[in-house]
């Protein structure tokens, strides 16, 4: 019997992080945003990191990302974030289309923000962006940097306010280069011509570039792949980071699926589907009636619908409050 306990405690502790309160509790971190899975997470990679925020911005997948913005802003008030990381414990937790996706949505306020590739072993931005790689953060840190030179370096993108550093040619010592004195320098240089730097990092625990280039960062965001990512590995993962000093602020639960969301998704699917149907849904229903009614005499059916769904609605909406009590609209 013992042995069966110890089974299945053991087995619960690698359990995957399915809900914004499961990740909350096991890790002993805020859940600053929740971002719903979308029919691109299971096809390939180049359609995974499609940048939704963009392509949708009132999809309720980019608003989830700018509850993640707000929720960031939130989490520093005496000290602005200026410089942040955007890391996760394994490869393929989506930190790259989360570090695009909030790069743009932060961009959308009228913020200057510069996105750089720090992932000199398997860089996307360039992809995610379809800019060239010819050039980039490597070809930075080979003079001193000062703004004129990186006006060279930094490419626009398609997105007001946003524009990328990708990695440039892959050197064979990452780790130095994100440690030397120079990157430092690099850093200051880029606050200079930004209101906010994200870098996109190599994943944690697969090598010590996160941890290097965290303790001279504001802060650092946790991708967290929601039913993927088991505890103990992002446990590991917090760890690594807090050795250096690193300000972690909390986590990004990615790709959560309706079926884990206890209420959060409906409340987005359901608000937003409502919206964009605006007015003309309202105008057919009062010129055709109710509709759907039941032979008997009974409560249509669509109007009963719609008081299920609205009560349901509400309770979504007061356990989204519960979840993020932080979050203001903007």
């Amino acid at each position: 019997m013992r042995g069966i306990c110890c089974g299945l405690l053991i087995d619960s502790l690698n359990d995957p992080l399915k809900t914004p309160d499961a990740a909350a509790a096991a890790l002993k971190l805020s859940t600053l945003g929740a971002i719903p899975r979308t029919r691109q997470d299971s096809a390939d990679a180049d359609a995974d990191r499609q940048l939704v925020t963009f392509l949708n911005p009132k999809s309720p997948i980019s608003e989830a990302y700018r509850i993640l913005r707000t929720n960031i802003q939130f989490s520093s008030l005496d000290k602005p974030i200026r410089t942040l990381l955007v890391t996760s414990a394994n490869p393929s937790e989506g930190k790259s289309t989360t570090a695009s996706n909030l790069a743009a949505v932060m961009a959308q306020t009228g913020q200057k923000v510069v996105l750089i590739d720090t992932d000199l072993r398997r860089p996307v931005i360039h992809k995610v962006f379809n800019v060239p790689n010819n050039i980039g953060l490597t070809s930075a840190l080979l003079t001193p940097p000062d703004p004129t030179t990186l006006a060279h370096l930094i490419q626009p993108t398609e997105i007001k306010n946003l524009s990328v550093l990708t990695s440039g040619p892959l050197p064979p010592n990452p780790s130095e280069l994100l440690g030397s004195h120079r990157m430092g320098d690099l850093i200051e240089a880029l606050k200079s011509v930004a209101d906010i730097v994200i870098f996109d990092s190599p994943p944690a625990l697969a090598v010590t570039d996160s941890a290097v280039l965290a303790r001279q960062l504001d802060g650092v965001l946790l991708v967290v792949d929601s039913g993927e990512t088991r505890e103990p590995l992002a446990r590991r993962a917090i760890e690594e980071l807090s050795k250096v000093g690193a300000h972690i602020l909390g986590v990004a639960l990615n790709r959560l699926s309706p079926t884990n969301t206890d209420g959060y998704y409906y409340y987005y699917h359901h608000y937003y589907s409502d919206g964009e149907k605006g007015d003309g849904d309202k105008k057919a229903r009062s010129t055709n009636g109710t509709g759907g009614g039941t032979a008997d005499g009974g409560t249509p059916t669509a109007e009963r619908g719609r008081r299920n769904g609205s009560s349901a609605w509400r309770s979504a909406a007061r356990r989204l409050a519960t979840m993020f009590p932080s979050n203001r609209s903007q």
